[in-house]
């Protein structure tokens, strides 16, 4: 099933601590975020630098969990992934209008 970023937010919420304050679910999300983008740079450096196969599977898990993190720090702040994922997308227009460019750097 394709889910929305609305969908995905909508019932990924469902599964946060209850009665929590909006400071508390923002330190959490944020410590969170970092463990999780730990888990994932782990996966990336046992494969490039140990001789792993790069398990597919599991950096999916664990960038499925660094989105819950980013969720939870949205709801905190009263942000939306839509919104980010929309505010990302004009940064990188504005700052690469013609694609992202190695020769020049950029």
């Amino acid at each position: 099933m394709d889910y929305t970023f609305n969908e995905y937010s909508r019932r990924a919420a469902t599964t946060l601590k209850k009665g929590q304050s909006a400071r508390d679910r923002l330190t959490e999300g944020a410590i969170g975020l970092a463990s999780e983008t730990g888990e994932v740079t782990g996966l990336i450096k046992a494969w490039m630098f140990h001789g792993k196969k790069l398990d597919v599977e599991e950096l999916e898990l664990e960038l499925g969990d660094a989105m819950w993190y980013i969720n939870e720090i949205c709801l905190a702040t009263g942000l939306t992934l839509e919104g980010v994922a929309k505010g990302n997308n004009r940064k990188l227009a504005k700052r690469h209008p013609h694609g992202f460019l190695a020769e020049e750097g950029r």
